[in-house]
C-alpha cells in the first residue's frame, strides 16, 4: 500500500492511497474534530472484505467505525482511533500536540491535536468507536473523566455518524445511477434519439446537482446539453430557458476561479461562454428578441476581442451573427457592415457553411437597400456553396433558390425567376419544409405569373404547380384558388 501526505496548517496527515489496485481509496482528512484528540489509523484496509465491492460492505463498514468521505468526486472511506464516540466510559484526551502512539494492533498512527485541525480544510465528518474496553487514554498518561458535555458531544456524534452513512448510500445509489444515464446518453446521441434524450438529460441533471452541487461544471455542461437538445428538436422557448441558465452558470464560475487559472485554461472557458452566449443570440434570434440577441453577440464579439489572436476565424462567426442581429432590426446598412467585415475570416477555411449563411444574409440586406445587383451576387454565392456542400435537395438549397427568384424578380427578369421559384417549391415539397415557406414560394409565382405574357408558358407553370400545391395545402387553400383562377 503506498502512503501519502495530506497537510493543514502546520500538521502533516499520512494516508492510504490505493489498496491492491482495486479500490480507489486514498485523500482522507478531517472535517470538523469534536473535544478532544483523534488519531488516524494507518491500518484503514484491516477489516476490508477484498472479494466483495466497497458499496456491499457499506453496513459493516459502518459498523466497524469507518466513515465515509467524498473528495475530488469520488467516495473515500477512513478509519479514527482514538477517543471512543460510541462508548460513554472513555478518557478525554486534551493534547495540544502531535505526537506518535501505537493501536491496538501494534500499528502506527498519528496523534492529531484538535486545535491543528481548520474545519473549513476538510470534506466529511469523521471518526469510529473505539474497540477498547478500558478507560485508559490510547496516549500513556493522559487520564480524564469523562463531562456530560462531552457525553453529549459523543451521542451527537454517533447520530452524525449513523446519517452520513445513509447519506452516502443514498450518494453511492445516485452515482451508479448517473454511470448508467451517461451511458445511455452517449448511445443515444450516435442514434441521434434527440426527443428521447431529453428525460435522460433532466435526471442527469438532477443527480449532477445532487451529487456535485448547484455550481459544480458537471452541471453547467447538461444545462448547456439540454438547450443543445432543444434547439434541435425545434423548441426554442425551451432552448432559451436552458441556455441562459448555462451561460449564467459558466460565467459566475469563471468569475469565482479565473484568478486560479492558467492563461491557457482562461481562454478555454473564455471561448466555451463565448459560443454559449452565440448560440443564445442565435436562439433569441429565432423567438423574436432581436435586442437581446444583438446584445449577446457583442457581448461575446468583445470576449473574442480580448482572447483571440486578430485574424482568428472565429472572429468570422460572431461577426457574421452580429450583422444577422442587426439584420432582424432592419438596420441593414449595419448589418452588411458586420457581414463584410466577417467575409475575409471566414473565406479562410475555404467554402463552409457559415460563410454561405454570410452571403445569404448580405443578399437579404442588399436587397432590403434596394441595391439587387450586389443581392443577386450574393445569393449566387451562397447557392453555389449550399449545393456543393449538401447537395441539390436540401432545404437550405431551397432557401437561396427562392432567393435568387426573389431578387430576379425585383430586377424585371420574371421568366428566370420563375424557373428558380418552381425549382425551389419542388424541392420543398421533397424535403422537411414548413408550410409557411410553400406558401412564400407559391405567392411569389403568383407574382411572376402575373407580370408574364405568355399563356403557353402560365398554363404548363400552373399544370406542374397545382397538383403539388393542392396536395401541400390543401385544394381550398386561399393560394391554391388564387394560382387555380390565373
Amino acid at each position: 500500500m503506498e502512503l501519502g501526505r495530506y497537510e493543514i496548517g502546520s500538521s502533516v496527515f499520512k494516508f492510504l492511497q490505493s489498496h491492491d489496485g482495486k479500490s480507489v481509496v486514498g485523500e482522507y482528512f478531517v472535517d470538523q474534530v469534536l473535544k478532544g484528540t483523534y488519531v488516524v489509523s494507518l491500518s484503514v484496509f484491516k477489516d476490508l472484505n477484498e472479494s466483495l465491492s466497497i458499496e456491499k460492505q457499506i453496513p459493516r463498514l459502518i459498523s466497524l467505525g469507518y466513515v465515509p468521505c467524498l473528495k475530488n468526486e469520488k467516495i473515500k472511506w477512513v478509519k479514527l482511533i482514538g477517543q471512543s464516540p460510541i462508548r460513554h466510559s472513555g478518557p478525554s484526551i486534551s493534547q495540544e500536540t502531535s505526537s506518535v502512539s501505537t493501536d491496538s494492533l501494534g500499528k502506527k498512527s498519528l496523534v492529531l491535536p484538535a486545535s491543528s485541525l481548520h474545519p473549513s480544510s476538510a470534506s466529511s465528518l469523521t471518526s469510529s468507536s473505539s474497540s477498547s474496553s478500558s478507560s485508559s487514554s490510547p496516549i500513556s498518561g493522559y487520564r480524564t473523566k469523562r463531562s456530560r458535555e462531552e457525553q453529549r458531544d459523543s451521542g451527537q456524534f454517533c447520530h452524525s455518524l449513523h446519517q452520513i452513512g445513509i447519506d452516502l448510500m443514498r450518494l453511492t445509489g445516485s452515482i451508479r445511477r448517473l454511470q448508467e444515464l451517461e451511458s445511455i446518453e452517449k448511445n443515444l446521441l450516435q442514434l441521434k434519439q434527440f426527443s428521447a434524450l431529453l428525460p435522460i438529460e433532466e435526471e442527469i441533471l438532477q443527480l449532477r446537482k445532487e451529487i456535485f452541487g448547484e455550481k459544480h461544471p458537471a452541471v453547467g455542461l447538461a444545462l448547456k446539453n439540454l438547450g443543445s437538445i432543444y434547439v434541435v428538436i425545434g423548441d426554442c422557448e425551451q432552448a432559451y430557458a436552458y441556455q441562459s441558465q448555462s451561460v449564467r452558470h459558466s460565467q459566475e464560475l469563471l468569475e469565482k476561479q479565473k484568478s486560479e487559472l492558467s492563461p491557457e485554461l482562461l481562454k478555454e472557458r473564455i471561448m466555451s461562454i463565448v459560443k454559449s452566449l452565440n448560440g443564445l443570440g442565435n436562439t433569441c434570434i429565432h423567438i423574436g428578441k432581436y435586442e437581446e440577441a444583438l446584445r449577446l453577440n457583442l457581448e461575446a464579439l468583445g470576449l473574442c476581442r480580448t482572447v483571440l489572436e486578430s485574424g482568428d476565424q472565429y472572429f468570422g462567426i460572431i461577426l457574421s451573427s452580429v450583422g444577422s442581429s442587426y439584420g432582424m432590426l432592419k438596420q441593414y446598412r449595419e448589418a452588411l457592415d458586420y457581414q463584410e467585415e466577417a467575409l475575409p475570416f471566414l473565406q479562410q477555411d475555404g467554402d463552409n457553411l457559415t460563410l454561405a449563411m454570410c452571403y445569404n444574409n448580405g443578399g437579404v440586406a442588399y436587397g432590403k437597400l434596394r441595391e439587387h445587383d450586389k443581392a443577386l451576387e450574393n445569393h449566387r454565392k451562397a447557392l453555389q456553396i449550399r449545393k456543393r456542400i449538401l447537395g441539390e435537395k436540401h432545404s437550405e438549397v431551397g432557401i437561396s433558390l427562392n432567393n435568387v427568384g426573389g431578387t430576379l424578380y425585383y430586377l424585371g427578369n420574371w421568366e428566370e425567376a420563375l424557373k428558380y421559384f418552381l425549382e425551389s417549391f419542388k424541392l420543398s415539397c421533397e424535403t422537411i419544409c414548413q408550410q409557411l415557406s410553400q406558401e412564400i414560394i407559391i405567392e411569389n409565382m403568383i407574382h411572376c405569373l402575373k407580370g408574364l405574357t405568355d399563356s403557353e408558358l402560365i398554363q404548363q407553370t400552373k399544370n406542374e404547380i397545382l397538383p403539388l400545391a393542392n396536395i401541400k395545402l390543401g385544394e381550398s387553400h386561399p393560394l391554391v384558388m388564387r394560382l387555380r383562377e390565373l
